[in-house]
């Protein structure tokens, strides 16, 4: 698969085989599951409760997701906010760093408190573009 850089990745399965993760360099991506969009009321919540559990949702807004999931599946509108809200967690910023590119061969795109205004890790807008 290459990138809009040009830069080769490979995709594979990731360990636990219920995901998909983006390989290259070392670095290692997850990619987003859709099983919030699953009509099995058990596979929307095992999906959720797995990434509440790895990535620390224990707010609001993990409580909000739950009860829409628990009810429904998500529509189509709201897969990219369900998914931009666990995104923008402080524990995937931090496994997107520690899984990161060899020094040197990416670009510094988040310097700055999250907003939604550059591209940062995994394409989410994360914060005020700093360096190139």
């Amino acid at each position: 698969m290459t990138d809009n850089d040009g830069l080769q990745w490979k995709v594979a399965s990731s360990e636990d085989k219920k995901g998909i993760v983006l390989l290259r360099e070392g670095a290692r991506v997850p990619l987003p599951e859709f099983s919030c969009l699953s009509p099995d009321l058990e596979k929307r919540l095992d999906w959720f409760d797995r990434e509440a559990e790895k990535y620390e949702l224990h707010d609001s807004r993990a409580k909000y997701w739950r009860e829409i999931l628990s009810a429904r599946a998500v529509d189509d509108e709201e897969v990219d906010l369900l998914l931009s809200e666990i995104r923008l967690t402080p524990p995937l910023y931090v496994l997107a760093a520690q899984n990161a590119p060899p020094k040197g061969s990416g670009k510094l795109h988040n310097c700055g408190p999250m907003s939604r205004d550059c591209p940062g890790p995994f394409g989410v807008k994360c914060g005020p573009a700093a360096v190139e």
